[in-house]
């Protein structure tokens, strides 16, 4: 009678580990799981943020044809892409997009003086 009782504890033992493992391994491929879902969307802000860098030249462009003494305007822009594209790290890129942010929202201001710009075609686009 003591041999199955201590076969049933066994039982309930190995059971009750075999439980644990399956419930950690899949904590774990959890766990993998968003931490690809976080790359992946920080994959698509630097993306976004690579394509915005990419088009500055074309609105500096649009913009400069109009704007010939707006200089300040377009070298803040140019200047906070070029910190982006040599941004290292996270913190780094987030930081020259607000520097970016803040560039656009000046030129914006200068655009609002300058009607014609914003019905030309390279600039709407």
């Amino acid at each position: 009678m003591a041999k199955s009782n201590t076969k049933k504890i066994l039982g309930i033992i190995a059971v009750v580990v075999v439980l644990t493992l399956f419930w950690g391994v899949s904590a774990y491929n959890s766990l993998v799981g968003l931490d690809e879902t976080i790359n992946e969307k920080w994959g698509n802000i630097q993306a976004d943020y690579q394509r915005r860098s990419d088009l500055i030249p074309n609105l500096v462009a649009a913009v400069k044809s109009y704007t010939q003494y707006e200089g300040t305007a377009l070298t803040d822009i140019t200047a906070a892409r070029s910190a982006w594209t040599s941004a290292k790290t996270q913190n780094a890129q987030i930081g020259a997009a607000n520097q970016m942010d803040s560039a656009f929202s000046r030129l914006l201001a200068v655009v609002e003086s300058y009607p014609n710009l914003k019905a030309r075609e390279s600039y709407l686009s």
